[in-house]
């Protein structure tokens, strides 16, 4: 995503003008910037090894059966890569509540850590899990229509799951954004090319 249409404010203002409704979400968030480097979706995975859906509205408690996570912690997925913790271990080696200290036999990592590093460019740690408000398209207003200065947008904010399997840190969100944009585009030019031909 471009830091337009990932910028918090630029979304409070799209909303406010066009009057668009908004639900609250999740997000994983630089705090840095205070922009949304991955809108966290249904199948992303918590450090307990459960995906979102299994866990309580906004990232309660997990509901999986004898699972002792209280609240969804996002672990950083993209495709089959998944984040490990600096002691080498997976997320699933570490306890589900803070510090999330490592399980395995002989390891004396007391938390979770990773200096993997965000294409925002901030280290992981400067992330946090935040509930933030994303706009609600109607796919029948005029606004979702291609050409409209929102089309891409209303893409990005979309709930759509097919285009973010495990809503991967923030590598997926950018490849969808820029399919997005591609598909408009390309209708965009059709359209064109249809009236041109009239």
């Amino acid at each position: 995503m471009t830091k337009r249409e990932n910028d918090p404010e630029e979304v409070r203002r799209v909303r406010i003008e066009f009057e668009i409704p908004t639900r609250t979400s999740l997000g994983w968030v630089c705090k840095r910037t205070d922009r949304v480097c991955v809108h966290v979706r249904e199948e992303c995975r918590c450090i307990c090894g459960h995906r979102l859906r299994e866990h309580r509205e906004l990232g309660g408690r997990c509901q999986s059966a004898r699972c002792p996570c209280r609240q969804f912690y996002y672990i950083v997925a993209e495709g089959a890569w998944i984040l490990r913790c600096s002691c080498k271990h997976k997320h699933t080696e570490h306890e589900c509540k803070p510090p999330y200290r490592c399980k395995r036999p002989g390891c004396s990592c007391q938390r979770f850590f990773s200096p993997w590093v965000c294409n925002c460019d901030a280290p992981w740690s400067e992330h946090e899990l935040r509930r933030i408000e994303v706009p609600i398209f109607d796919p029948t207003d005029e606004l979702y229509q291609v050409g409209n200065p929102l089309a891409v947008q209303r893409v990005l904010y979309d709930d759509d799951d097919d285009n973010n399997d495990d809503g991967g840190g923030g590598g997926e969100g950018q490849s969808s954004s820029s399919s997005a944009a591609a598909r408009a585009s390309s209708s965009s030019s059709s359209s064109s090319s249809s009236s041109s031909r009239r």
